[in-house]
């Protein structure tokens, strides 16, 4: 073993209302943004139906029995209704995205939802304050040291000094971004499952597992394609404990 990484996942860490407000604030301020990419994207009725219009009729010709005596009757008005509703859709647009529209009077509806972001943060941490064992595991993966920088007592590190990446040059950065969502994802939906386990509902068990060894899969197959020496990346539960390990061998 060249070296080794183990990191427990703190399933204490809970999103505090400072936290969510602070997130609220930074997605009302994307706000004018959303609608400058929105126009720019769709600036006029041509690219309306072009990238919108064209596509959602394609779309919903699929769902048309072709056997049906007035397919092509139903299929016609459908297009024709969407076509014609670029104005609509301009004015909607830019009526959402006013202070106090509908994109900003969503996200208080949803604001408390916020908090199941607790699955992510115990996950992932916060770069730049304290990483958690996703970005440590993924990071170190890719040769970077910059994890030990973040010294844990959740962490084990075995001759962390030779930390250096198994893979091939050109993929050691893209690398991260590869590994990171399927290793984030498996890893979320196994601690959902497992809290919804200790719940009473005992399928879910079986659900964690399940989940844990697909996602284990899924990195495996994309550490098959670049490394150019043997290595790990993966989850693993063991009495109410999540860990993510990895290591070059």
């Amino acid at each position: 073993m060249l070296w080794r990484y183990r990191g427990t996942v703190d399933r204490t860490v809970e999103v505090s209302p400072e936290l969510r407000d602070l997130w609220l604030d930074s997605a009302k301020s994307s706000r004018l943004a959303l609608r400058a990419k929105a126009l720019l994207a769709i600036p006029d009725e041509a690219s309306y139906v072009q990238y919108l219009a064209e596509p959602a009729s394609s779309a919903f010709a699929e769902f048309v029995n072709d056997l049906f005596p007035g397919a092509g009757i139903i299929e016609f008005k459908h297009k024709a209704k969407v076509r014609r509703r670029h104005k609509a859709w301009d004015a909607n647009i830019r009526k959402a995205t006013e202070e106090g529209g509908a994109f900003e009077q969503g996200l208080e509806k949803g604001k408390d939802k916020y908090f199941d972001a607790k699955f992510g943060l115990r996950c992932t941490g916060t770069p730049r304050d304290m990483p958690g064992p996703c970005w440590k595991a993924v990071y170190a993966l890719s040769g970077s040291k910059k994890p030990l920088e973040y010294p844990s007592t959740l962490d084990y590190w075995e001759n962390p000094d030779a930390i250096c990446s198994p893979f091939e040059l050109w993929a050691r950065i893209p690398s991260r971004t590869l590994l990171l969502p399927p290793l984030l994802l498996g890893l979320v939906l196994a601690m959902y499952a497992q809290e919804l386990f200790e719940k009473g509902l005992s399928g879910f068990a079986q659900v964690r597992d399940h989940v844990i060894e697909r996602a284990n899969g899924i990195i495996e197959d994309y550490l098959s394609k670049i490394k150019v020496r043997d290595c790990y990346l993966r989850i693993k539960y063991d009495t109410f404990n999540f860990f993510v390990e990895a290591g070059v061998i």
